[in-house]
């Protein structure tokens, strides 16, 4: 994305099912030079007690431990990149939410880490040892102390092929009453219900 002719140094990234469903301005995306992040600091999968629990027992019995062969969550690759940046007991876990770069900041890793470009992108597919580059951004600025931590803002996580219509009208009706929501995140839309696809898409005119 960087490599796009014509990039601001700043600018935001969207994944295809984030939505604005408020004003903003690029003041609460970037401030005084640094990136505003939201999110959440989070133990690595390998420190969660109920994991070292469950692999403690299987090794006492014998029985084979949990390895990273699956395929890879989003949380998991966002460990992923926190790890390729040094961090190894907590990471920063990003939301599903617009995500802040600074162009500068992956040319200049990509310049000194080429081949972690190239094996990063070589999968046809999602696999293990894949990271995403939102958490890869985000964790680069960490380590530079280039950041502002926002715990205010908040999204609308809404999973509509799995989620009740009472659930996502009750998700809804919160975002409307509160200055806090932002952003939305809706998932899968094109499996829900046509009823449920009407609600949400009324919604988000509305909004």
């Amino acid at each position: 994305l960087w490599r796009i002719p014509e990039l601001s140094e700043k600018f935001l990234f969207f994944n295809d099912d984030v939505f604005l469903i408020s004003p903003v301005d690029p003041e609460k995306f970037f401030q005084g030079g640094k990136v505003i992040l939201r999110g959440q600091w989070c133990l690595m999968n390998e420190y969660l007690l109920h994991k070292l629990v469950i692999n403690a027992v299987k090794k006492l019995f014998g029985l084979k431990v949990d390895t990273n062969t699956k395929r890879p969550g989003h949380r998991d690759r966002q460990q992923l990149a926190a790890k390729l940046i040094g961090f190894s007991k907590r990471y920063f876990r990003l939301p599903h939410m617009p995500h802040v770069w600074r162009k500068s900041t992956f040319a200049d890793f990509f310049q000194k880490h080429p081949q972690v470009l190239v094996d990063n992108i070589q999968p046809k597919f999602r696999s293990p040892g894949q990271f995403v580059v939102e958490a890869l951004a985000a964790h680069l600025e960490i380590s530079k102390e280039n950041v502002i931590f926002d715990k205010r803002i908040r999204n609308v996580q809404l999973k509509p092929s799995e989620q009740f219509s009472w659930r996502i009208n009750r998700k809804l009706k919160g975002a409307d009453q509160s200055s806090e929501y932002w952003f939305t995140c809706i998932q899968s839309i094109e499996s829900a219900s046509p009823e449920k696809q009407k609600l949400i898409f009324d919604w988000l005119d509305k909004r």
